[in-house]
């Protein structure tokens, strides 16, 4: 699963973590995005969870973390802990008793208290709204819009050659011959441009009539094309008895991996108003393409992409990644690491 948001929290009373889970799920959600919350209720635990982001890649873009800890533990000195191995993430700090004391603390050391929030119990749902807020507008930069259609979309195409893998062996003789036949038929269309290579391994699928479905992954692109393999993952799925409520979604999750193979190849960049992303191959295109400052968010246009629509298709890619990840679960219930 794809997390756009990654959220430790510590909190030695489960019951106040359990209350507002939900809330902050469905809050995140609501914007479009993931959140992983990884819950951690004795400090002692956070101390030694924390080490890892001293010498490793960094986790976490966000911590809540309650003032009264066990063992005598103050939130103060974890949050200290945190900035002395260069953790600068957003830290909301809280209690329900104890707030004008955080206040106190943090006026006595500003520099160690740089980016933490006070909230008491109270105003938490207020407080922990904007801090996600704020951390969320950093996926509509550029280099997250290439990222997590990329990310996700890619993940996606990992779950269907395994799915692929795994099933079709499983098919029986007149769903595989359906499906090899299918295969055949769209070979032969590509075989119109890359006549040489198509002419070997259709004779080869002629000759033996079935599929070496391993072996089919190992041929060229070209031949074994991802919307090939896309067309095999939803066969398989309907002989899975494995539907989608919405009979277009195929066909509407094809636009989105279109548009992701576009973006990860072409120049980037916010026009002069701010109001669309412009896609270029080279400098006479972007300077074509280029919106003036008081250009219209309303512009229809296939090398632009105003906010509206990328938060439009931020959402879709979450509901498909939704799909493919419960693919994935059942792909590794069948299949346990060992």
């Amino acid at each position: 699963m794809r997390f756009d948001l990654k959220l430790l929290w510590v909190d030695d009373l489960d019951m106040y973590y359990k209350e507002n889970k939900e809330i902050i799920e469905m809050l995140v959600e609501d914007l479009g995005l993931t959140v992983q919350i990884e819950y951690i209720q004795d400090a002692r635990t956070f101390l030694d969870r924390i080490k890892r982001e001293e010498s490793g890649f960094k986790t976490f873009d966000m911590f809540f973390i309650d003032y009264s800890l066990s063992f005598d533990i103050v939130g103060s000195s974890l949050i200290k802990e945190l900035r002395s191995i260069n953790v600068d993430s957003d830290i909301l700090f809280y209690s329900s008793e104890h707030e004008a004391d955080i206040r106190e603390t943090i006026s006595k050391d500003l520099g160690s208290f740089e980016g933490v929030y006070i909230a008491n119990r109270n105003n938490f749902d207020e407080k922990s709204t904007y801090l996600i807020q704020k951390n969320s507008k950093r996926l509509s930069s550029l280099s997250n819009i290439r990222g997590l259609l990329t990310d996700q979309t890619s993940q996606n195409e990992f779950i269907v050659n395994s799915y692929i893998l795994q099933e079709y062996p499983k098919l029986n003789d007149q769903q595989q011959k359906g499906i090899t036949e299918m295969v055949l038929n769209s070979m032969k269309f590509q075989k119109l441009d890359f006549d040489s290579s198509a002419d070997k391994e259709i004779k080869k699928i002629e000759e033996n009539g079935n599929l070496d479905i391993k072996k089919m992954f190992k041929i060229r692109n070209f031949l074994f094309t991802l919307d090939m393999k896309n067309q095999v993952f939803q066969k398989i799925t309907e002989f899975n008895n494995i539907t989608m409520s919405d009979g277009t979604f195929f066909e509407e999750y094809k636009k989105v991996t279109k548009l992701r193979n576009k973006l990860a190849h072409k120049k980037l960049e916010v026009c002069a108003g701010q109001k669309h992303i412009i896609s270029s191959d080279n400098i006479k295109q972007h300077n074509d393409r280029m919106c003036s400052s008081d250009c219209n968010a309303l512009t229809i246009d296939d090398n632009k992409i105003s906010m509206a629509q990328w938060e439009s298709l931020r959402k879709q890619v979450l509901n498909y990644g939704k799909f493919f990840d419960s693919i994935l679960e059942k792909l590794m219930e069948e299949t346990p690491v060992t």
